[in-house]
């Protein structure tokens, strides 16, 4: 970082962490993810049928559960600093 902000010097923008233990949507995607796995796609169309379906019929309850795990990840990202913590959102 000292060579970089010699080099740039004060044009460097700050930008928040991108980490997916931050990202509820990550949770979705992981959810959608094990559903087109589970029913076995082969086809392009089908794929965007069974993502268009889960997504649909996504629980809401199982949003709510992501969301509401938040503070516990952010806890667990203050005390391990740069580990990944160890966390389920969505329940299958």
């Amino acid at each position: 970082m000292q060579k970089l902000k010699a080099m740039v010097g004060d044009r460097i923008i700050a930008h928040p962490a991108y980490s997916p233990d931050l990202n509820v949507m990550e949770d979705l995607w992981s959810y959608l993810d094990r559903k087109v796995k589970a029913a076995k796609i082969t086809t392009l169309q089908g794929l965007k049928r069974k993502l268009s379906q889960e997504w649909d019929a996504l629980p809401w309850h199982e949003i709510r559960l992501s969301v509401m795990s938040m503070q516990r990840r952010l806890q667990d990202c203050i005390k391990l600093e740069v580990e990944r913590p160890k966390y389920s959102g969505i329940t299958e």
